[in-house]
């Protein structure tokens, strides 16, 4: 699996004074119960359940359960108003 992070990522990081990024899906509300991503500037509690992957100076914890579309998942910064997060794209939630 390939893991691209963007480089706007690693500046707000920079920024945030992180180096740590977890990546992960969880369930969305108890209405649709639907896997959305995850995506947090922490270590997570129980690392034994993520692989570790080292980019740009940047260590990633991707969720073992964690498939990817096409093998690539993309780490990009989006922003809304004054906002900003960061968002995996191409992780398959079905």
């Amino acid at each position: 699996m390939d893991i691209k992070i963007e480089d706007k990522v690693i500046e707000f990081m920079d920024k945030k004074n992180k180096d740590t990024l977890t990546v992960d899906t969880k369930r969305g509300s108890c209405w649709t119960g639907a896997l959305l991503p995850y995506v947090s500037m922490e270590k997570p509690k129980n690392t034994e359940e993520y692989n570790i992957f080292e980019i740009n100076g940047i260590k990633v914890y991707l969720g073992k359960n964690v498939k990817a579309k096409d093998d690539l998942i993309k780490l990009k910064l989006t922003s809304f108003l004054f906002l900003k997060s960061i968002d995996a794209q191409g992780i398959n939630v079905l």
